[in-house]
This record gives structure tokens, C-alpha cells and sequence, in this order.
């Protein structure tokens, strides 16, 4: 029996580029089709967020597709210390980005609704 070709590079990132392409055609094509009474605010930050957060992906799916290693003995306390950094850092990352970039507008000090009772301050917040 053949040995299976290694796949070259233009065949292993066609999928990777496939995918990046169309998710951000949607992201930077979808506003020139919404009215702008639907509500939704696709502005330019939100959009460079998501072409940034595609292309992560992309390469996430290339790293996937990469020829792995030979196995290395890794301890379990080095896995989950791997893992642990690895959801810090892309909840930091994304938790900097909503800050940065918040989708809502945050209320100044003039529009704080106070109520006398939680329900009449919630009733205000939701309407």
C-alpha cells in the first residue's frame, strides 16, 4: 500500500481561506442590505473585530491541518495550565475588545433611571 501524498500548502489553505472569505463577506456585505431602522449596527470597528477574529480562526483550522509532532510525556497539571491560558487569554481578549468597543450605548450620568423599587427601576430599564 502507497503512502498518502503530503498535502502542499495551497491544498491545505484552500478550505482555511474559503471559509475566512465568506464570513467576512457577510460582516462587511450584510449592512449594505439591512434598512436602517432594523436595529442592528454593524460599525466599522465591530467589522475589523470580525475579519481580526476570522482570520484567528483560519489560522486556528491551517494549525489543525498541520502534520503533528512526534508525542512529547506532558504532565497533567501542564495540560490544564495550557488549557487555563488559552481561555484567560481569549476571554481577555475578548472581554478588551467589548470594552474598547462596546455594541451598546453606555448611559451617562443623567440617564440613570432610579425607581423605588427594583421592579419599577427594571421596568424603566426595559422600556
Amino acid at each position: 500500500m502507497a503512502e498518502p501524498r503530503p498535502r502542499t500548502l495551497i491544498s491545505r489553505l484552500r478550505r482555511p481561506i474559503i471559509a475566512v472569505t465568506a464570513m467576512t463577506a457577510v460582516a462587511w456585505l450584510l449592512p449594505l442590505f439591512l434598512p436602517d431602522d432594523s436595529g442592528w449596527r454593524l460599525g466599522l470597528p465591530f467589522r475589523i473585530f470580525f475579519t481580526v477574529i476570522a482570520l484567528l480562526g483560519g489560522l486556528f483550522f491551517l494549525l489543525l491541518e498541520t502534520p503533528a509532532s512526534p508525542p512529547r510525556r506532558r504532565t497533567g497539571l501542564a495540560v490544564v495550565t495550557r488549557v487555563g491560558l488559552v481561555y484567560v487569554v481569549t476571554v481577555g481578549l475578548l472581554v478588551g475588545i467589548g470594552v474598547v468597543f462596546p455594541n451598546f450605548d453606555t448611559p451617562s450620568a443623567g440617564e440613570i433611571v432610579v425607581g423605588e423599587t427594583p421592579a419599577e427601576r427594571g421596568e424603566a430599564v426595559f422600556f
